[in-house]
C-alpha cells in the first residue's frame, strides 16, 4: 500500500490517464453486443466483408484481397476498416459484439492523443486531462465507437498523426525529423480509412511551412514541410480522379440533385427582367457559396450541437445532443481569452494551428447534402471541439484577477462540474436505457429476428421467398448463420443481391404475394402451400385493397427492438385460397 500511495504521488498523471482509460473502456464495451440492439446494414456488410475476405484472400466479388475499397452500391468505401470488424468477427465469433469490437477499442485509446495533443497545444496538464476526460465521455465520440463507425479508427489515426507531426517539428533532430514522417505516413493513411479526411488532410497541413517558419527551421525543413503540402493535394486530387474516388461524393455531396440549388436559381432565374441581372445575382458561383456556407454553419448551430437537430435517425438520442450544454461557457471562455495570452512565437503558431483544424473540421461534412448535418462526417471536429473545451476550463482560472488568484473559490468550476456530472449522468441513462428502442425503426432492427425465425423454423417450410424491401437481408442471413463458403465469390451483385441462400428466396419485388395472387388470376396455378412469403407490412394493405387478404394466412409477424411490426410472413390459405379466381 506504501509503494502504491508512493507511485502515486510521483506518478499522479500516469494513474488519472489510465484511470480515465479505463473510464473508456468501460462506457464504450458495457454491453456493447447489446446496445445498441442489432447491427445496422453497413455494421453487418463490413464485419462479413472484412471476414470473407480474411478467410479467402478475396472479396464478395472475386477480387483478390482488396486494399483501397469496397464497391456496395457505386460508393467505393475504404476496406481497411472492414478488415477491423471481419477481425473482431473471426476472434469472438459472428456476433454483435464481435463486429463492434475493434472499433469501440480505437474509440476508448483516442483518449490518449487526445490527451497528447491537448498538452502540446496548450502546454498545461490539467488542460490535456480534460482533454482525455471529455473526450471518453463525449456523446458525439461514444455513439459512434458503439457502432462500427469507420471514422472512428479515422479519427484515431488523424489525431495520432496531428500528435506525431508536432512532435517532430519540436525537434531539430534526425529522431525529430522521423517522427514527423511517421506522423505525416499516418495522416496519409487515414485516406484509406475515410473520405472526408481526404480533403481535411491537405488543408490541416497547409499551414505547416508558416509553422515551420514562426519556429525557424533551416531551409530544408521548411522545404520538407512544403513537399508534405504538395503531396498530400496531389493526392486528394488523384483519387478524386478515379472512379472509386468520387462515388460517394457524387452520391452525397451539395453538387447533387438532393441540395435542389440549380433548382432554386432556375426559378430566380425565371422571374427576372434581365439577363444580364440573372447572371448577376442567380449564378452557380453565388448559388452554390451560399450554400456552402449555410450547410457549414449548421455543424456550429446549438440545435446540432447540443439537441437533436438534423442528426442522423440511427445515431440519435432522446433528448440530446452530440455534445454538453456545459460547453457552451466553456468556449466562449477561450473567445474572451486565446488571443490574448503572451506566448512566444512558436507556441502562438501551434495555437493557432489547432484553432484551424477546428475551423476546416467541418468541411467534408459541410461539403454532402445526403442525411446532413451527419455525426459521424463530422467526428472530427467533435474531437477538437472537446480539446478546445477542455482548454476553456483551465482558463476559468483567470476569474477573478490573477492577484487575487491564491484566495479565490473555484465557484464557476465547481459549478460547471456539477452541470457537467448531471448532464452526463442524464445521457447516459437515455443511452443505454432508451436508444436502442429509440432507433430501431431506423437501424434495420428485425433483420436479425427474421434470420433466427427463418433457421429456427426451418424444418416447417419448403422454401421462402423474401422480400427486397430490406436490400441488405443477404448479407445479414450469411452474418448471423456463420457461412463464408468460398463459392459464394462473384455470385453476388452490387447492393449485396443475391437470388437464392439456402432454401431461400430473395425476390426483386417488395411483396411477393402480389405476384403470387397475379399468377393465380392469370394461369389458375396454385401456389406451394409450404411456400412462406415474408414481405414488409406495408404490403398489407395492398392485399386488403384487391381483396385477396385472407387467401394468405398470417403464421408470424416478425418485431423490431421496439415491439413495432417488421414483416409479416404469411403462407397460401389451401381452404380460403381456392375459390373461384373470379371473385
Amino acid at each position: 500500500m506504501h509503494a502504491f500511495k508512493k507511485a502515486l504521488y510521483r506518478y499522479p498523471i500516469r494513474f488519472l490517464l489510465l484511470g480515465i482509460l479505463v473510464l473508456a473502456l468501460f462506457l464504450r464495451f458495457w454491453d456493447l453486443g447489446g446496445i445498441p440492439a442489432g447491427l445496422h446494414d453497413d455494421e453487418v456488410a463490413n464485419a462479413y466483408v472484412g471476414k470473407y475476405s480474411l478467410i479467402h484472400g478475396v472479396d464478395l466479388y472475386g477480387n483478390p484481397f482488396p486494399l483501397l475499397y469496397f464497391d456496395k452500391f457505386g460508393d467505393y468505401p475504404p476496406v481497411l476498416p472492414m478488415y477491423l470488424s471481419g477481425a473482431g468477427a473471426l476472434l469472438f465469433g459472428d456476433t454483435v459484439f464481435g463486429a463492434r469490437f475493434f472499433h469501440a477499442l480505437a474509440g476508448a485509446v483516442t483518449i490518449v492523443p487526445a490527451y497528447l495533443l491537448g498538452l502540446l497545444v496548450f502546454r498545461r496538464k490539467k488542460t490535456a486531462l480534460l482533454a482525455a476526460f471529455f473526450t471518453a465521455l463525449l456523446p458525439w465520440h461514444l455513439v459512434l465507437s458503439r457502432t462500427s463507425a469507420e471514422g472512428v479508427v479515422a479519427s484515431f489515426v488523424f489525431l495520432c498523426g496531428i500528435v506525431a507531426v508536432l512532435c517532430g517539428i519540436s525537434r531539430s533532430s534526425t529522431n525529430g525529423a522521423l517522427i514527423a514522417v511517421g506522423g505525416f505516413t499516418g495522416l496519409m493513411l487515414t485516406y484509406l480509412l475515410y473520405p472526408g479526411y481526404r480533403v481535411i488532410v491537405p488543408l490541416a497541413l497547409l499551414p505547416l511551412p508558416l509553422m515551420l517558419a514562426a519556429r525557424r527551421h533551416r531551409k530544408p525543413v521548411l522545404l520538407a514541410g512544403l513537399l508534405a503540402v504538395v503531396v498530400a493535394f496531389a493526392a486528394t486530387g488523384l483519387i478524386f480522379r478515379t472512379e472509386w474516388g468520387k462515388g460517394r461524393f457524387q452520391q452525397t455531396s451539395i453538387f447533387t440533385s438532393a441540395f435542389d440549388i440549380e433548382g432554386k436559381l432556375q426559378r430566380l432565374i425565371f422571374n427576372e427582367d434581365s439577363i444580364l441581372i440573372a447572371r448577376i445575382f442567380n449564378n452557380k458561383v453565388v448559388g452554390y457559396s451560399r450554400g456552402l456556407v449555410e450547410s457549414y454553419l449548421t455543424y456550429w448551430s446549438p440545435g446540432f450541437l447540443f439537441f437533436e437537430e438534423g442528426q442522423s435517425k440511427h445515431y440519435s438520442v432522446p433528448m440530446h445532443g452530440v455534445a454538453y450544454l456545459v460547453f457552451i461557457p466553456l468556449l466562449l471562455a477561450i473567445v474572451r481569452f486565446v488571443w490574448t495570452q503572451k506566448e512566444p512565437l512558436r507556441i502562438r503558431s501551434v495555437q493557432a494551428w489547432f484553432f484551424w483544424l477546428l475551423l476546416i473540421a467541418p468541411i467534408p461534412a459541410a461539403l454532402t447534402a445526403t442525411e446532413s448535418p451527419n455525426i459521424h462526417r463530422s467526428l472530427p471536429f467533435g474531437l477538437l471541439l472537446t480539446i478546445a473545451a477542455a482548454y476553456g476550463f483551465t482558463l476559468l482560472e483567470r476569474f477573478p484577477k490573477p492577484e487575487y488568484r491564491k484566495r479565490r473559490i473555484p465557484v464557476v468550476e465547481g459549478i460547471l462540474a456539477v452541470v457537467l456530472a448531471v448532464e452526463v449522468v442524464f445521457f447516459m441513462h437515455a443511452y443505454y436505457q432508451h436508444a436502442s428502442m429509440y432507433t430501431a425503426p431506423f437501424r434495420n432492427s428485425g433483420n436479425k429476428e427474421l434470420v433466427e425465425y427463418l433457421v429456427r423454423e426451418r424444418g416447417n417450410y419448403g422454401r421462402a421467398i423474401i422480400s427486397n424491401d430490406q436490400r441488405w437481408l443477404p448479407v445479414h442471413y450469411l452474418y448471423y448463420t456463420s457461412q463464408y463458403p468460398r463459392e459464394l465469390a462473384g455470385t453476388f451483385g452490387k447492393n449485396f443481391r443475391v437470388s437464392r441462400l439456402d432454401n431461400l428466396e430473395f425476390s426483386e419485388i417488395v411483396c411477393p404475394t402480389v405476384t403470387a395472387w397475379e399468377s393465380y388470376q392469370q394461369t389458375g396455378t396454385v401456389p406451394d402451400p409450404s411456400v412462406l412469403y415474408v414481405e414488409p407490412i406495408g404490403c398489407k394493405e395492398g392485399r386488403v385493397a384487391n381483396k385477396y387478404d385472407d387467401r394468405f394466412t398470417y403464421i408470424e409477424t416478425i418485431k423490431r427492438t421496439d415491439f413495432s411490426d417488421a414483416f409479416y410472413v404469411l403462407r397460401w390459405n389451401v381452404q380460403q385460397g381456392l375459390r373461384t379466381r373470379a371473385e
